[in-house]
């Protein structure tokens, strides 16, 4: 029997119309192998292509949560900072009221001195 792929003998006798059909067969399956090569090649292709875009979402989710962890992060820190400021405009207001208690005082004192 010839190998897969090599062209077979034709028996003795055979006709001429008998050759060139062993001979198409041969070339047909020749060509087929070579398409199954090429098949085979793309879809090495395409799972290399697939396992690419598996991989860049993954990197892209994992960029994602790291986003959304700094996005929470920055609220909480806002927000202190924004009871910092409320709390040092609270300060600012009772030293400033202070003041004014200790200018009255300054004052009266000053004019019970001088009376």
């Amino acid at each position: 029997a010839p190998r897969r792929g090599s062209p077979a003998a034709a028996p003795p006798g055979a006709s001429d119309r008998e050759r060139v059909l062993l001979q198409e067969l041969a070339v047909a399956n020749k060509e087929l192998v070579e398409t199954r090569e090429e098949v085979a090649e793309a879809v090495r292709m395409r799972d290399a292509a697939l396992k690419k875009l598996a991989d860049s979402e993954m990197e892209m989710a994992r960029l994602h949560t790291h986003a959304q962890k700094k996005l929470v992060e920055a609220a909480s820190e806002r927000r202190t900072l924004s009871l910092q400021v409320v709390e040092a405009a609270e300060a600012r207001k009772a030293l400033s009221l202070q003041v004014d208690v200790l200018k009255r005082q300054f004052n009266s004192g000053k004019a019970a001195c001088s009376r």
